[in-house]
């Protein structure tokens, strides 16, 4: 699953939640991995990979990431991806939310803190 572009230009703070469940009967080499792009998809960052061997598999757990690396960006995109082996081994996501806080009154990307002249 891949989002759409969100646009982060103009936020001063931005936040992942979301609930994550992983099998714990998951093989060797699957996996859920949450990935991140401020270029609107050209390039990939990791956020999080998760794996049965990790022992984090087997019940839904929340996730929270800070997004302020992605600050600025008109083209920030979220992708989950996977790969299982078979069909009764469960990767699952929900409740799926990217949470802005936005400088009040300030259009664009300007590196001012909020509150300060130009913000």
């Amino acid at each position: 699953m891949t989002t759409g572009e969100i646009d982060l230009s103009s936020a001063m703070e931005a936040t992942l939640t979301m609930s994550r469940f992983v099998d714990a009967d998951l093989d060797a080499g699957e996996r859920l991995d949450l990935l991140a792009s401020g270029d609107g998809g050209r390039t990939w960052d990791r956020l999080a990979r998760w794996t049965a061997a990790q022992r984090q598999g087997g019940e839904w757990a929340p996730v929270t990431r800070d997004l302020s690396a992605y600050l600025g960006s008109e083209s920030f995109r979220l992708r989950l991806s996977t790969v299982q082996s078979l069909s009764s081994e469960d990767v699952q996501v929900d409740d799926v939310t990217v949470h802005v806080t936005e400088c009040p009154g300030r259009r664009g990307w300007v590196a001012l803190p909020c509150g300060a002249a130009g913000g």
